[in-house]
């Protein structure tokens, strides 16, 4: 009976105008909001209910948009007039899904935040990372300690740290591309007139904080834990370069010698 009564409104005969305004626009909009409903939702989903859920309802969005121009070329006894409604239709409907992907992807980029640490995917990553922001080999002695990502609205950075057995060596290495400038750091803060640029560090040495709240979507809240960098809070003696000067895209790096650890931020400011 509800198969029955479904297909009857579907199929039911109706005037062009409310052929076109029902099907060709109001119910892709109302399925794009839908779409937005869901893309809220799914970061509280595991991956591959997220990749079903968004794939499924990718599919049935654009069977929507092709069935709406069908219902619309069906109304027509002239081909000719069919092809110049449902043409403009289409147009329509495409006007929609991108005027949507922008205003969300505006709302998604400004309005929401994430913080992700030592995943098994940026361990992986941190070797590259290393060489490809400072131009130097990553160390054979080097045993990474921490790796982080964060988002806080359009601002993003990425700080990796690892500890080098053979400190001098690197200092030596590193020394042959970078001036390096003694001082004392507190992290976050870095008391040096030569740091230019915007950085976005991590929420790590914050007394009393062992854990961030993150917004990664327009309406939720998560708390993430956070972790404990050993022998890298509190006031250290340190050697500080600034691999890159911008004021949008800094990239620094930090030596601590007696605690044998090389701090990389790579800092992306809107």
């Amino acid at each position: 009976m509800l198969i029955q009564g479904t297909k009857a409104f579907i199929f039911k005969e109706r005037r062009l105008a409310n052929t076109f305004w029902l099907w060709g626009l109001l119910y892709p909009f109302l399925l794009l909001l839908i779409f937005s409903l869901i893309y809220v939702i799914t970061p509280f989903l595991p991956n591959w209910l997220q990749f079903i859920v968004i794939s499924s309802f990718q599919v049935l969005l654009l069977i929507e948009v092709f069935f709406s121009i069908f219902l619309t070329y069906r109304v027509f006894d002239s081909k000719f007039k069919a092809l110049l409604t449902c043409i403009p239709q289409l147009l329509f409907q495409v006007i929609i899904f991108f005027v949507f992907l922008g205003v969300g992807g505006v709302i998604m980029k400004f309005g929401s935040s994430d913080y992700i640490e030592n995943t098994s995917k940026q361990n992986e990553f941190a070797p590259s990372f290393f060489t490809e922001e400072s131009k130097l080999e990553y160390p054979s002695d080097a045993e990474l300690i921490h790796i982080s990502w964060r988002k806080w609205r359009a601002n993003e950075s990425t700080n990796t740290i690892f500890s080098v057995t053979d400190i001098d060596s690197f200092i030596k290495n590193a020394s042959k591309l970078y001036r390096f400038e003694p001082l004392v750091m507190d992290y976050p803060r870095i008391k040096s007139e030569s740091v230019t640029g915007n950085f976005l560090v991590g929420p790590l040495c914050m007394e009393g904080v062992n854990s961030i709240e993150v917004k990664p979507t327009v309406y939720f809240l998560i708390t993430k834990i956070v972790a404990e960098v050993e022998n890298f809070c509190g006031k250290r003696e340190v050697l500080f370069t600034q691999i890159v000067e911008s004021r949008h895209q800094p990239i620094i790096m930090v030596i601590l010698p007696k605690e044998r650890l090389v701090w990389l931020n790579h800092s992306f400011s809107f």
